[in-house]
């Protein structure tokens, strides 16, 4: 991802150098706050993941398509290594220690085809990027080891969104890109496997919503039966009162919130439809707005100013007699929205302020 956004601001990456050294890397993977290694073992966890990602190679062929040449890459570097400088230091014996690493790389063929914007005005090839998060490989770095599936779909679905917010996302396609096929094949007759990945799954979709991935699961087609149990948790209220009446109503109820999940869940979770992500603010930053010292600085707008703060939302349901649960019907949300408004984790848009106001007789004007 870093050396990918570098190629992405070369004019010609397949024929540019990439330089790039240890204190770069230290801080954009967050190893700098890792106080477990010191720094020769730093070094040498940068150097080996270096190293490694120059090792992979590409297999790939693209057809024709709309008078677009026809590419075909076999065994092609991802990432060619051109030069490794090692810098020494003494020390008062005499003894020279590694001190810094410096890289030297260049983009593989793939570059020409997929990063050039000359061929792409002039239809020979195509120019293609996406806008990650700029602390995503911090985000991949503290989640590799215990959560591989969700750093795959925190990689994987930014691209996918750009089809648009509201893309339907099959729940077995998700599996696939998190765990791979082939585990997914071997789960059709191995029922601990089918377990296990319905638990991967369900913490993946938790980490994906606490960094600013909200799943948006399909009515009809992601039923309450199936749903993970934190969603489900999200649905009791704050206030002690209402969650007293909520947890009285689920004991009450044919199905609690405690039992078990239901049978085939996993043949059904296959089945079953996510209707989009919603994205945090990291998420959605622009690349020609790459600071929040550029927001900071443009005055504010009337609307900007007059926008709803989570006590004043709390403090006007509480008068209209609505609890969490029946605001979020009228606006036809979810309960955890409301509480996430009212809690301050999240800011309303400007038509769901407009709602708001409507809905609780806010004014306009302050």
């Amino acid at each position: 991802m870093i050396l990918s956004s570098r190629a992405a601001g070369l004019q010609q990456p397949w024929a540019e150098t990439i330089t790039i050294d240890d204190r770069e890397l230290e801080e954009r993977l967050g190893l700098s706050r890792r106080r477990d290694l010191n720094r020769p073992e730093r070094l040498s966890l940068i150097k080996s993941l270096m190293l490694q990602l120059c090792r992979l190679t590409l297999q790939l062929r693209c057809t024709p398509l709309n008078n677009l040449p026809e590419l075909e890459l076999n065994q092609d570097p991802f990432w060619r290594l051109l030069a490794l400088e090692h810098h020494f230091q003494s020390d008062h014996d005499g003894q020279n220690h590694l001190a810094g690493l410096t890289f030297q790389l260049r983009p593989g063929g793939w570059s020409r085809y997929f990063l050039n914007p000359a061929g792409q005005r002039e239809h020979r090839s195509l120019y293609q990027y996406g806008h990650l998060p700029a602390g995503l490989p911090r985000t991949v770095m503290r989640h590799w080891q215990q959560h591989p599936g969700a750093v795959r779909l925190l990689v994987w679905l930014p691209f996918k969104l750009r089809l648009g917010q509201q893309h339907t996302l099959l729940v077995s396609t998700l599996m696939r890109i998190a765990y791979g096929s082939q585990r997914i094949a071997a789960a059709a007759s191995d029922r601990e496997l089918r377990k296990r990945l319905v638990r991967a799954y369900e913490t993946d979709l938790l980490v994906l919503l606490e960094e600013g991935l909200r799943p948006r699961f399909h009515p009809q087609l992601y039923p309450d039966a199936i749903r993970p149990l934190w969603h489900s948790l999200e649905a009791i209220p704050d206030d002690p009162d209402e969650a007293l009446a909520y947890w009285i109503r689920d004991g009450a109820s044919e199905k609690r919130l405690t039992d078990t999940g239901p049978r085939n869940k996993y043949h059904r979770l296959l089945q079953a439809r996510i209707q989009g992500f919603e994205r945090d603010r990291r998420w959605q930053q622009s690349r020609d707005e790459p600071s929040e010292r550029r927001h900071a600085a443009a005055p504010l707008t009337r609307a900007e100013t007059d926008r709803l703060q989570a006590d004043e939302i709390q403090l006007a349901r509480r008068r209209s007699g609505l609890s969490q649960r029946a605001l979020a019907t009228l606006l036809q949300r979810s309960q955890s929205w409301v509480r996430d408004l009212e809690s301050g984790r999240c800011k309303a848009s400007l038509a769901d302020q407009g709602q708001l106001r409507q809905v609780l007789g806010i004014g306009s004007g302050r």
